[in-house]
């Protein structure tokens, strides 16, 4: 229960940051003086570039590790019951139900989060190519980092957090009952 709870709290904390940089880019965004930023962008310079990977490799591999913080210890019972009676149960076909529905929600999720990434891709390879006064998603990035840095360091880290949690997900372990013959 306590790894739970642990990675309960870690994943608030990174939705926390990551919505405490959306609300600080609604407010405080109009307000910016992006004087500094110009066509072509400059990439931040020492020692913030080093900030940047830091803590971006930082929040990737601790992701990774708050992963394995999920509590297995209260495992559902068994889809596959043993017996023939067992398995046409309305408790076996309602659990059969709840698994399928919530596999089709992560699937959902999984589609959509890759039909947006791939737009994202798109669009950032059609303003490379294109040209000024078309701008690549980077050009923007490259100006935050460089007018605000701390939310832009904040956001990308909350962000490569999420994601190194998502992609490290630890596979449940599956044990079987051995039956000698």
């Amino acid at each position: 229960m306590r790894a739970k709870a642990g990675s309960v709290a870690v994943l608030t904390l990174a939705a926390l940051g990551l919505g405490a940089s959306g609300v600080w880019a609604l407010v405080e965004i109009p307000r910016l003086d992006v004087s500094p930023c110009s066509v072509p962008q400059r990439a931040v310079g020492w020692p913030y570039w080093a900030a940047f990977v830091l803590a971006g490799v930082a929040a990737f591999t601790l992701g990774g590790w708050a992963s394995r913080w999920r509590d297995f210890s209260q495992r559902p019972a068994s889809y596959d019951p043993p017996g023939d009676a067992a398995l046409t149960s309305a408790e076996a076909i309602a659990r059969d139900r709840r698994h399928r529905r919530r596999a089709w929600i992560v699937q959902l999720f999984l589609v959509l989060g890759f039909a947006v990434t791939s737009a994202f891709l798109a669009y950032e390879t059609w303003a490379v190519y294109s040209g000024p006064p078309t701008s690549p998603i980077t050009d923007f990035v490259r100006c935050a980092s460089i007018v605000a840095k701390v939310p832009t360091l904040l956001a990308s880290t909350a962000i490569l957090f999420l994601v190194g949690h998502w992609l490290w997900h630890p596979a449940r372990e599956r044990s079987r009952a051995v039956v000698s013959p």
